[in-house]
């Protein structure tokens, strides 16, 4: 008898973590997605016209943006590079490495913490099925997407009403010291990476953010409508 009622709150509290897991895992996923894709990076590098800016080639700014990428998976040890702009000199000064060491943190954080939520969704979602709970997994799954939606919606509005606030708002609650306030008229990271750059990587974010949620809803659909469909 106990067994019997405890079987109902287990698959409650499994439903209610994998939806918390899946919806922090869609946020993730959708950043490492953009955060990796150099291709992007050289899209917007060209639209942005940064090479005139910076005074470095596209092929200049991708191989920064690829040691950039290696560091902050810790495949090397420094994203310093040296470049000829104005005379042959190092593309970072000290402040500019404090903070990229910051975001580095940051990235391998997430990255950690991708793989963990990642591990506990299949986790979760195996659990209920072995467990006879295909309707709850259908229902995580939708309401998850539902969400995920939610907070994409409450994001989104905000950003593009005034994207340098919503950008200066993130970076308060993110860092808890000024690094990342650049000078363009000293810090080339800054000039690689400007605001609009930023503005592009948000939208990109929210765009596979997207087809997660979609694609978490589709999920939940084919797997609710199994169980009606093996009953005929």
């Amino acid at each position: 008898m106990n067994d019997r009622r405890r079987a109902p709150r287990l698959a409650l509290m499994a439903s209610v973590l994998l939806v918390i897991s899946m919806v922090a895992l869609n946020a993730l996923m959708a950043a490492h997605f953009m955060a990796f894709d150099l291709g992007f990076y050289r899209a917007r590098w060209l639209e942005n016209r940064v090479t005139g800016d910076t005074g470095m080639s596209i092929d200049d700014l991708s191989r920064a943006g690829r040691a950039l990428l290696d560091y902050f998976t810790g495949t090397v040890d420094t994203p310093q590079l040296l470049f000829t702009i104005d005379g042959r000199r190092a593309l970072y000064n000290d402040a500019e490495l404090a903070h990229l060491k910051d975001v580095r943190s940051l990235f391998r954080m997430g990255l950690t913490l991708e793989q963990v939520l990642a591990a506990e969704t299949i986790g979760i979602g195996l659990y209920l099925l072995k467990s006879g709970n295909k309707r709850a997994l259908a229902r995580s799954f939708l309401i998850a997407a539902g969400v995920s939606v939610a907070i994409l919606l409450a994001l989104a509005i905000p950003a593009k009403l005034d994207f340098a606030g919503w950008w200066t708002d993130f970076h308060l609650v993110t860092f808890s010291n000024d690094l990342w306030r650049l000078d363009p008229s000293t810090d080339w990271l800054i000039r690689m990476f400007p605001e609009e750059f930023f503005f592009s990587a948000v939208q990109r974010v929210g765009f596979y953010s997207s087809g997660i949620s979609l694609a978490y809803g589709g999920l939940g659909l084919l797997i609710g409508h199994f169980p009606a469909h093996h009953r005929h």
